[in-house]
């Protein structure tokens, strides 16, 4: 049994490393949606991250299959 910390936010960006941990998936996936125009890499701070609210959408729809 895992414990989660319900007040805990999401991060707004993640790396793509991250991404595909948190989603379980491999990162050429995420490469190839962003090539596809899918997904959108942003600079935040010196490093290539995309945005969560961006990833959720795409998975929730099914267009990230």
């Amino acid at each position: 049994m895992s414990i989660e910390n319900k007040n805990a936010e999401k991060p707004k960006y993640v790396k793509l490393a991250t991404a595909a941990k948190m989603y379980d998936t491999s990162r050429w996936k995420f490469d190839r949606l962003i090539k596809a125009g899918k997904l959108t890499k942003y600079e935040v701070l010196g490093s290539s991250m995309l945005k969560v609210e961006e990833i959720e959408a795409l998975f929730e729809s099914g267009a990230a299959a």
